[in-house]
């Protein structure tokens, strides 16, 4: 699931496993309003992004069970679910979805630039704080849409990377703020409830 806002990296990565990993059909703008409303929204416009407990509250609302974990090389390599994970790269902080390790390469969706893989000294280098969070399926079958397919193992080299990160991540703006702001007051008015903790102000753009 390609990320549609310079922020949403993380609502993108959820977005990705629960729809190819889960099943469910739901858009990135309907994960991210999720987001919002059972994670800490003040904090989320403060920090500019989304963070593993605002995931962790969404899922549990789903009905999932999941974890954030600290964790090993090796035991990423043992894992058999898609885990999301931060990494720093290219100077940037950046969730993506670990799918697999292989042969000493690691194998990540990327809301940004696509299926990409890197070395696994490359991967534990951008590694952030070596934690990721996990979506169980508890008791339904996953889908194996994550898993490798032929079109997969193919390499990125670093520089390339760099190249589409910088071009696929802009910074954030002024205007992204007033976008997350507003999309807080707009939910205010939903039948299923409001936003706590948010002050009642629309943002406009300057002409």
């Amino acid at each position: 699931m390609r990320q549609a806002y310079d922020y949403s990296c993380g609502s993108a990565a959820l977005t990705t496993v629960l729809n190819f990993y889960l099943g469910r059909n739901l858009g990135e703008r309907q994960v991210m309003e999720g987001l919002l409303h059972y994670g800490e929204s003040e904090r989320i416009v403060q920090r500019r992004a989304f963070s593993m407990l605002d995931m962790k509250r969404l899922v549990t609302a789903l009905g999932y069970p999941s974890g954030g974990f600290r964790a090993t090389i090796d035991d990423l390599i043992d894992l058999d679910h898609p885990a999301i994970v931060p990494i720093q790269h290219a100077g940037f902080k950046h969730f993506v979805v670990l799918r697999t390790i292989r042969d000493g390469r690691v194998y990540l969706a990327d809301p940004a630039v696509g299926n990409i893989s890197f070395t696994l000294a490359q991967f534990e280098e951008s590694w952030d704080d070596n934690v990721l969070f996990i979506v169980f399926p508890g008791s339904d079958k996953p889908l194996d849409y994550l898993e490798l397919k032929e079109e997969d193992l193919r390499f990125v080299d670093d520089q390339t990377l760099t190249l589409l990160a910088l071009q696929k991540l802009p910074e954030f703006h002024e205007s992204t703020e007033r976008r997350i702001r507003n999309m807080l007051e707009r939910q205010k008015n939903n039948p299923d409830g409001s936003v706590e903790n948010t002050r009642k102000q629309l943002f406009y753009r300057r002409h």
